[in-house]
Order: structure tokens, then sequence, then C-alpha cells
């Protein structure tokens, strides 16, 4: 992961959005999909902090062959890693997700390369189940909300606080009023962590 430590925009992403746990005494399992997931650190942290045994299942997805059997190795409780462009990698058998989460990467150009983030967006509804969700990390000149509103009924975005990147949620049923205060509330101590740590920064250069 990233030199062994999470990447910025992966760890605003994981601090941010809600992490799912299956609710008590349901025999449905949770199931979470990391969507270009590379070598897994998304899926590793969710099935870390969730501690939600056997009634969480999280699903890998990815392009790259290489980075997958570094995934294997990452996150050896996934439910299952898949090897495909896009979602072409899901097969028919694989269960609809209850959260997709993913830092998808955009390849800066003349023009920019959005292709992979537009065809997550595009085809996550018909692999989401009824009340799914869909979380996305992306720098803030990538223009996810109309992607999202596209395709989805209700778009929410949370900023990192200077601009730099945006965490989108994407999904057909409304964002809660407590889901919300806990995002925002996670976002906010975010900012504060970042203040903190830019003092910090502008002490040890002083």
């Amino acid at each position: 992961f990233a030199g062994g430590q999470l990447d910025i925009m992966t760890h605003f992403l994981l601090h941010t959005m809600p992490i799912p746990t299956p609710t008590l005494g349901s025999k449905a399992p949770v199931h979470v999909l990391d969507f270009a997931s590379g070598s897994g650190s998304i899926g590793a942290t969710i099935i870390a902090r969730a501690k939600g045994g056997d009634g969480l299942k999280v699903h890998l997805l990815d392009a790259d062959a290489v980075s997958m059997e570094a995934a294997k190795l990452n996150v050896p409780d996934a439910a299952s890693f898949m090897v495909g462009n896009g979602w072409f990698g899901v097969t028919e058998a694989t269960p609809l997700f209850d959260l997709v989460v993913s830092n998808p990467p955009v390849h800066k150009g003349v023009p920019d390369d959005f292709s992979v983030i537009m065809g997550l967006i595009q085809g996550a509804p018909k692999h989401m189940s009824e009340r799914g969700e869909l979380y996305i990390v992306a720098q803030s000149t990538v223009p996810v909300g109309w992607m999202l509103a596209s395709v989805f009924e209700s778009v929410d975005m949370f900023g990192d606080g200077v601009g730099r990147f945006h965490v989108w949620r994407g999904s057909n049923v409304e964002m809660s009023a407590e889901a919300r205060r806990g995002v925002l509330g996670r976002t906010h101590e975010y900012y504060r962590m970042l203040r903190r740590a830019m003092a910090g920064d502008e002490g040890a250069g002083a």
C-alpha cells in the first residue's frame, strides 16, 4: 500500500465513509466491493475496522492480475478475488453489493482519461442491492458529481477541507440524517487532524 501506508486520498475516504456492520441477528451478510482494489488497502482496512466476522463479505476487483496476487496476501479474509477490466470481472454468480468503495485511477493527459471512473459509475446500479451505496474519492477537478447524477437519485459530496479532493456518495436511497451527521463528524475530525499536521510541519520548518 503506497510504501506500506495508505495514500492520503484513500485515508480520507476510509476515515469519512461509514464502515458497514451486519445487522445483529440478520442471516443476510453485508457484501462490500473494493473496486479497482490494487493490492487491497481499502478491503483490508474495512475488514479490520468492521470486525464483522462471517456477516461481512468483502470482495476485491482489479484489472491487474499481479496486484490481485498481492491482494491475496494482504487481504486473506476477503470473500473473493476477481480479475477483469472493470465490471467485466464480475460474474453472474457474484451477489449484489450493499456497498461499493473505490479510489479509482484517473490518468492525467490531454484530455484527462476518466474512463475507469465513468465505467465504475455507469455500471454500478446493475451490481448494487436496492439500498446499495457507492463511495468514491477523487481529486476535485474530476467531474464526479454529474457522472453520479446521471445514474443515481441521491448524490452527496464531502470535501477534504482544502479543496484537493472529495468523497462522493451515490445511491438511489437518500442518506439518513444520522448517517449524514456521522460522516460530517468524521470529516470535521479529519479537518482537525489535517490542521494539526500542517501546524506541526510549519513548526518543524521554523
